[in-house]
């Protein structure tokens, strides 16, 4: 890595994004070159817990609780040659008391305490599942007094335990990076378990309360037909961030009918300033194969069904593209 190569443990986050001509997490980064091996931590990303209440379309049982539940009750998702399943490792983790897992644990600790030790680190990015559902977030952000906090979450949390947390720590240095990238119904079928009405409020009470607020949009092919009237709503008056989806490859944005790549590529036009738009509309280009159209029409047919979610709100040409 120093010497600018390629490592086989950066090609899962990176590199394989960046192989299909798409912006990874390391390009949308600030650059920082690192010429030492035991160079300082300045940044890191710790994730809590999988505990959410949302089961979104791009996410799975591996970073949500939600998700677990719904295969527990309703069976794996068979899609062609993939399932989505619950592991050994996340069925353990659901019977596991959320202190077992987290800061009551010896390993966990020993990490906090190293964060404190670490007097170079300027930047705590804290992940989910859903952050705002741990009982132990304040401890750890108590660890971390003094450095740019960021928090990602999909406010999927009551308005009562929000309102509580941002009272608890009024005046901290904290950022929430919220996550979506639809309104209406495309939101609240991306985002299974919180209503589009309930998200907006929570994103004013977190505004009211003087905390910063950008957002990260998952960029797949379902979300790029309301991405443009969120980027309307939002975009103006906060940094929304591009990121792809992740080993969903019926997801990917160029799956989808040519007249939906059309409608897609016009309605996103005045939006191609934005870093990474210019590579997702080309990334259009590239054909859907007809394994990832039966995949995806698989999938949105299971997720609409298990989740009595419609989908007249997709474009009527992509809907009978899929045969739905």
């Amino acid at each position: 890595m120093l010497d600018g190569g390629r490592c086989d443990s950066c090609t899962h986050g990176c590199y394989k994004y960046e192989d299909q001509g798409l912006v990874s997490a390391r390009l949308r980064s600030d650059p920082v070159q690192i010429t030492v091996p035991d160079a300082p931590l300045r940044r890191l990303q710790i994730s809590l817990s999988n505990d959410c209440n949302l089961s979104c379309a791009y996410c799975g049982p591996e970073w949500s609780t939600g998700w677990q539940r719904d295969i527990i009750r309703n069976g794996p998702y068979e899609v062609g040659e993939s399932q989505l399943n619950n592991t050994n490792w996340s069925r353990l983790w659901d019977r596991m008391k959320q202190r077992q897992r987290s800061t009551d644990t010896r390993f966990f600790q020993l990490l906090l305490r190293e964060i404190e030790l670490a007097t170079d680190l300027e930047e705590v990015a804290v992940l989910g599942g859903e952050p705002l559902l741990h009982n132990q977030l304040p401890e750890v952000l108590t660890r971390v007094q003094g450095k740019r906090v960021t928090i990602a979450s999909g406010l999927g949390v009551s308005d009562s335990r929000l309102r509580q947390f941002l009272k608890r720590h009024r005046g901290q240095n904290i950022e929430f990076m919220c996550s979506a990238e639809s309104t209406g119904e495309a939101f609240e079928f991306l985002r299974n378990g919180i209503t589009w009405p309930d998200y907006q409020r929570r994103v004013a009470m977190i505004s009211d309360s003087g905390h910063r607020i950008k957002f990260g949009a998952t960029i797949s092919n379902l979300s790029l037909f309301g991405l443009h009237l969120f980027l309307e709503q939002y975009a103006p008056r906060f940094s929304v961030g591009l990121n792809p989806v992740t080993d969903r490859s019926w997801l990917n944005a160029n799956v989808m009918d040519e007249a939906s790549k059309q409608q897609v590529t016009e309605q996103l036009r005045p939006w191609l300033t934005m870093p990474g738009m210019t590579q997702y509309i080309q990334s259009l280009q590239n054909p859907a194969t007809e394994p990832q159209r039966a995949m995806l029409a698989r999938y949105v047919s299971e997720f609409s069904k298990r989740k009595q979610q419609p989908t007249a709100w997709m474009p009527a040409e992509f809907r009978s593209w899929l045969g739905i």
